[in-house]
């Protein structure tokens, strides 16, 4: 038998009822947690040696987690529906009227009849407004990185140019004179590019 501790379970426990909040919550929330879990579970697998003993821990580890999500999930349906439905009346008719949010957001926004009625809004709008309002000064910083990678990209693409032609010259055995040509060409290249 295996012995799980309790802090282990807790863990676990309390990954799976975040993952059932935040996706009732939002339902684009498994992009924002993937890499919190992705982190999590590698601190966990190089533990396992590859042994049957910790492969088995690892799969009731998960199974804390399905658990409480599959629990947490259940009880937000149950709130859910009564408080869209003034009470336990939906229970006589489950099929039509059992209130499963995240259900609800993907079957609206599939509907494309939707669009018309809130309209469609230009991608400067996401990049400006919302990414300010989601990262706030952190928004400010990638933009300024990345306009300051971005006057650097001639330069940048200059020495990849430059290590490209020094690796071709040394295993074709070419000289310096023969490779001016090549590079010439892409410098043409990187040049037109920058102008886009």
């Amino acid at each position: 038998s295996i012995h799980i501790n309790v802090n282990t379970i807790l863990t676990s426990s309390f990954i799976g009822l975040i993952c059932a909040l935040g996706i009732f919550n939002r339902p684009t929330f498994p992009a924002f947690a993937l890499v919190p879990i992705v982190y999590w579970l590698a601190n966990i697998v190089p533990l396992m040696n590859h042994s049957f003993r910790f492969q088995l821990l690892f799969g009731r580890i998960i199974s804390f987690i399905i658990g409480t999500f599959i629990l947490t999930s259940c009880l937000i349906i149950l709130f859910d529906s009564c408080y869209y439905n003034n009470g336990f009346s939906f229970i006589m008719d489950l099929k039509n009227r059992l209130v499963i949010c995240p259900l609800n957001f993907i079957v609206y926004n599939i509907d494309s009849k939707n669009l018309d009625q809130h309209g469609l809004h230009p991608p400067w709008l996401h990049f400006i407004v919302n990414a300010t309002i989601l990262y706030g000064p952190l928004h400010l910083c990638v933009v300024l990185w990345g306009l300051f990678h971005v006057s650097n990209l001639r330069q940048f693409g200059q020495t990849i140019i430059e290590r490209i032609l020094k690796t071709f010259r040394k295993r074709s055995g070419t000289t310096e004179k023969s490779g001016i040509d090549l590079r010439l060409k892409m410098t043409e290249i990187l040049l037109q590019i920058n102008h886009f």
